[in-house]
């Protein structure tokens, strides 16, 4: 992470002996922090959403092929997921 800022510093203080701007100034990297900060918090809730309710659709899939090799051997379903 030093290395990257050091990197910044010496753009902008390059462009200033040169008399041009050029870099990013500290105000404008920790901007960049924030916004990438807030756009992970929006985007992390609904991804894990999806991610428990793809389980959920394994789990459930699981279940139901169960049923039908129990179905096969017994001729009847079972009265409980205990059986």
């Amino acid at each position: 992470m030093r290395q990257i800022i050091g990197r910044f510093a010496r753009i902008r203080e390059s462009g200033r002996e040169s008399g041009q701007e050029s870099g990013m100034t500290w105000v404008q990297l920790l901007i960049l922090l924030a916004l990438a900060i807030v756009i992970f918090a929006l985007a992390f809730p609904p991804w894990r959403e999806y991610r428990n309710v793809s389980q959920a659709d394994v789990d459930v899939e699981t279940i139901a092929i169960a049923i039908k090799k129990y179905f096969r051997h017994t001729q009847q379903y079972p009265k409980n997921l205990e059986q």
